[in-house]
């Protein structure tokens, strides 16, 4: 019985530990994030190819908002539901860019067809690879979040690879492709925040079967 306030303790501490982590990447990713649709607004969508372009935009800049105002609800309300919502901002979000670079392969296919040329698609494959990584594990944690999802293995999976694979192909990008640094900033902002599931996991209350057979003593005490 005595140990039982000193694992309570303990697992407070893990949660605001998590908790101070999940601000954290939120603080560093929500510049970078925003940083497109501060430079669409205010160049009055002069620059953006299109209005598919400029909806996505206007998506990464809901996204922040809500990335912001979903972290502070849970760093005060300790509720893993605040962050369903931009989950699912952000599961819309990365539908443009996964539908575009999807078009972009097509077209790519067919253009070889036309020409008769051979060229290597892993380029397009990983970007659409990566994009449906984001795209799935928006979906996923924010029903994870919601609480519609009870199982946290692929909210785990999918964000500590999404995470992983994004660092990665942004290095890739800017060292092969020389990418300039601010487009690669804006690109990589998404490891952060595909982290942010990874600790709102591991903040969450879990009752093993061993603490639900103490409980049980005790109440029948």
């Amino acid at each position: 019985m005595s140990d039982i306030p000193n694992t309570s303790q303990k697992k407070n501490n893990n949660k605001n530990i998590y908790t101070v982590i999940i601000c954290l990447l939120t603080a560093v990713a929500v510049v970078p994030l925003l940083a497109p649709t501060l430079v669409a607004v205010s160049s009055g969508f002069t620059q953006t190819d299109g209005t598919a372009e400029n909806i996505y935009c206007i998506f990464r800049g809901i996204l922040a908002v809500a990335l912001v105002i979903g972290t502070v609800s849970f760093t005060v309300n300790k509720k893993k539901s605040a962050l369903a919502i931009p989950s699912f901002i952000a599961f819309v979000t990365c539908l443009f860019p996964l539908f575009e670079n999807v078009t972009l392969m097509t077209d790519a296919i067919q253009t070889v067809h036309k020409l008769n040329m051979t060229i290597d698609y892993t380029l397009y494959i990983v970007n659409i690879g990566l994009y449906l990584l984001l795209t799935l594990l928006g979906l996923f944690n924010g029903l994870f979040a919601a609480g519609i999802l009870k199982s946290d293995f692929i909210v785990l999976f999918l964000s500590v690879i999404t995470s992983l694979a994004t660092i990665l192909l942004a290095i890739d990008k800017h060292l092969t492709l020389q990418i300039p640094v601010y487009e690669i900033l804006t690109f990589v902002c998404a490891s952060p925040i595909a982290l942010i599931p990874t600790f709102l996991v591991m903040s969450s209350d879990k009752t093993t079967p061993k603490e639900k057979k103490t409980k049980a003593r005790r109440y029948r005490k």
